[in-house]
């Protein structure tokens, strides 16, 4: 899924100016669309890590598959419009930001902590094939920029259509508050614990709020944590 979902972005920042030409634009403008893309890349990866907490990974990497087919699509028979064409830039963008910032997360969430440097760097070799892809695509097709966003755009349907195969985990759904008293509960012992000057008792304190918080049951701001340091407020 990652690699289906990257080839567009990786397509698109390797010819950008190349493509801008070949819609019409002179080539001081189509330069400036790497400046667009840079913008729009950023963006969308502090804007999808922030949806991602509230709608779920999995969610918002169905809709950045989404936005990246209706920005091919419009590239593929619309590009001659120039706002069509910077817009289907801009989506082809945020599309790619948001997959690189949600594959991460979405890595540790499908197969957890343990070793998850190993699976990832075993996900991340998908990149590697999106970019192998890219250049095939475009010696296939050299300047036939539509064809080649057609053929990323049906790529791009087949890995949405996978998404929705994957099973959201229980860890994407954000749990229910606990109730007032077992926060309450909660906070007491870890307070106990950490007033007690014995280093066992501190470590069992930093310990038990931290997976507290890795499950998502209680909010940083009312465990109190310092990952700096124990320290319950």
């Amino acid at each position: 899924m990652f690699w289906l979902a990257v080839t567009p972005g990786l397509l698109l920042l390797g010819a950008a100016k190349n493509i801008g030409i070949n819609a019409g634009l002179d080539a001081e403008t189509a330069a400036g669309i790497i400046t667009v893309l840079a913008l729009a890349n950023a963006g969308s990866r502090l804007a999808s890590g922030t949806l991602s907490d509230k709608l779920g990974t999995l969610n918002v990497l169905r809709m950045a598959f989404v936005i990246t087919i209706a920005s091919l699509l419009g590239l593929s028979f619309m590009a001659s419009v120039k706002a069509v064409f910077y817009l289907g830039v801009v989506g082809i963008a945020v599309g790619y930001g948001g997959f690189l910032a949600l594959f991460p997360t979405f890595t540790n969430k499908e197969f957890g902590l343990f070793r998850y440097g190993s699976n990832y760097g075993v996900v991340y070799q998908a990149y590697g094939l999106a970019a192998l892809s890219g250049i095939f695509l475009k010696k296939a097709f050299g300047s036939a920029y539509g064809t080649t966003f057609m053929v990323s755009a049906v790529a791009a349907c087949i890995g949405l259509g996978i998404s929705f195969m994957i099973k959201e985990r229980a860890s994407e759904v954000a749990p229910k508050e606990l109730p007032k008293a077992a926060k309450r509960i909660i906070r007491e012992e870890l307070r106990t614990a950490h007033n007690n000057k014995n280093a066992g008792q501190c470590i069992k304190c930093q310990l038990t709020c931290f997976l507290l918080l890795c499950i998502g049951r209680v909010p940083r701001q009312q465990c109190g944590l310092s990952l700096l340091g124990c320290s319950i407020n």
